[in-house]
């Protein structure tokens, strides 16, 4: 079997946990649609620092405290 591999900062990169996966179900049927890999807290803190790092932080605060919320005629 593969090494589980988790996307992060735009790579593929081996994860730094168990390489646990767990089965991933349709929320329709109940069926399952594939496999994921468990991220464990290396993973999670490598994912945050990716992200604190990326081209976000070009964006001002204030346009991105708007990111997400509908627009109002």
């Amino acid at each position: 079997m593969a090494p589980a591999e988790l996307l992060s900062g735009s790579r593929w990169r081996a994860s730094a946990g168990e390489g646990r996966t767990r089965d991933a179900t349709s929320p329709f049927d109940s069926k399952t649609v594939g496999t994921v890999t468990v991220a464990g807290p290396e993973d999670v803190e490598a994912a945050g620092a990716s992200a604190r790092s990326g081209a976000r932080q070009s964006v001002p605060a204030f346009a991105r405290a708007n990111f997400g919320h509908p627009v109002r005629s």
